[in-house]
């Protein structure tokens, strides 16, 4: 199956990343999930990072303490198979700066902490912007989801800021009834999931410049794929468009697709499937 965009009036599409949903993992429901953090820092409390509200954030910060470690945890409800964590940066550039050398671990109820990532680079993840980080070792099973500033890091390694956090968790479990299954039973309807899309074929229209199709789908949010037809100034009718071939018939819930921060960026699309 092809996902394909079709850009319009300026015949480009630039993307920084794309994200197709389907059935191989869920998102766990965080609403009313108890967040706890080291220390408050205002009122910009634990929640604020599963409040579904991009415009607010959590900030833990403990500069009075000296050599104390930024964390923030959740309490997912149940034990679940972690496979990936989508985080967001605060729109905050001061407070965004924090969330650089961090580590994602999964805790049991019995309190083993395995580790799920490590983000082990002190540039922070830019303003506003998503990444997902996928466990490095396989899904991990666990009830609590813990984020820890690393020890020794350049920039304020009390403090953590996070605007937004989706956990994932794996659709397979070993024996008996699969999460997914149990989220439908209790929520009485299908759930939205998100596949990976590394190393997929992608294409374009033609490109511009080195701006090619496979940045689009690099996980990387300071590239993007630039997409044209003219691939200069004259304006064309004809849309310009970006395709990605899914590998395997898919169905397809929804498309997230975040524009580069270059001003002559997305202006409009259309989503087509083949």
């Amino acid at each position: 199956m092809l996902l394909k965009l079709f850009g319009v009036l300026l015949s480009t599409v630039s993307l920084f990343a794309i994200a197709v949903v389907t059935n191989s993992t869920f998102l766990i429901p965080l609403t009313n999930a108890n967040a706890t953090q080291s220390e408050t820092w205002q009122t910009h409390n634990a929640s604020l990072a599963i409040d579904n509200d991009v415009t607010t954030w959590s900030v833990a910060a403990s500069q009075a303490t000296p050599g104390a470690i930024g964390w923030w945890k959740v309490d997912l409800g149940q034990t679940y198979d972690v496979s990936d964590v989508a985080i967001t940066s605060s729109l905050d550039f001061y407070n965004s700066m924090y969330l650089q050398a961090f580590a994602i671990n999964v805790t049991t109820e019995a309190g083993l902490d395995t580790l799920c990532y490590l983000y082990n680079s002190t540039i922070s993840i830019p303003v506003g912007s998503t990444f997902l980080l996928t466990c490095s070792q396989g899904p991990v099973t666990g009830r609590y989801v813990e984020v820890w500033r690393l020890p020794g890091s350049t920039f304020r390694q009390d403090g953590l800021a996070i605007a937004e956090i989706n956990i994932y968790a794996s659709n397979i479990r070993s024996g008996g009834v699969s999460n997914y299954e149990a989220e439908k039973l209790v929520y009485g309807a299908d759930l939205s999931y998100e596949v990976s899309l590394a190393n997929h074929p992608a294409y374009q229209s033609r490109t511009w410049g080195l701006e090619g199709p496979e940045k689009a789908i690099d996980n990387n949010v300071t590239t993007f794929s630039v997409a044209c037809i003219t691939c200069n100034e004259t304006l064309t009718s004809e849309p310009g468009w970006w395709m990605v071939d899914l590998l395997n018939e898919t169905a397809v819930a929804g498309v997230v697709i975040l524009a580069s921060s270059d001003p002559y960026s997305l202006v409009s699309i259309t989503t087509w499937l083949e």
